[in-house]
C-alpha cells in the first residue's frame, strides 16, 4: 500500500523528514511486526528501547529539534509526519 501527501506549501526540510520517516517505518519498523517481543498490549520495554535507538540513529527520534538544539516549528514537524 502506498500513501501520498499534499506536498505544496511544505518546506523542503519537512518533506525530507516525511520521506525519511516513511522509509524508516517501511524498512525498519514493519519487519518488527513479527517480533515475539510485540504482544497484544504493544512492544516489550526491550523492543521499545531498541526501536527508539534505531530511530535515534536514523536522526528521527526528535525531528522538531534541529542540529545545535535549534527548534523547528511544531507545524512543520507535524506536516512532515502526517
Amino acid at each position: 500500500m502506498s500513501f501520498t501527501m499534499e506536498r505544496s506549501g511544505i518546506s523542503d526540510r519537512a518533506l525530507d523528514l516525511a520521506d525519511r520517516v516513511e522509509t524508516f517505518v517501511r524498512e525498519t519498523v514493519v519487519p518488527f511486526e513479527r517480533d515475539p517481543r510485540l504482544g497484544a498490549h504493544g512492544p516489550s520495554e526491550e523492543l521499545s528501547m531498541e526501536l527508539k535507538a534505531l530511530a535515534r540513529e536514523a536522526g528521527l527520534m526528535t525531528p522538531h529539534i534541529l542540529e545545535g538544539f535549534v527548534r523547528g516549528t511544531w507545524l512543520e514537524a507535524g506536516r512532515g509526519l502526517s
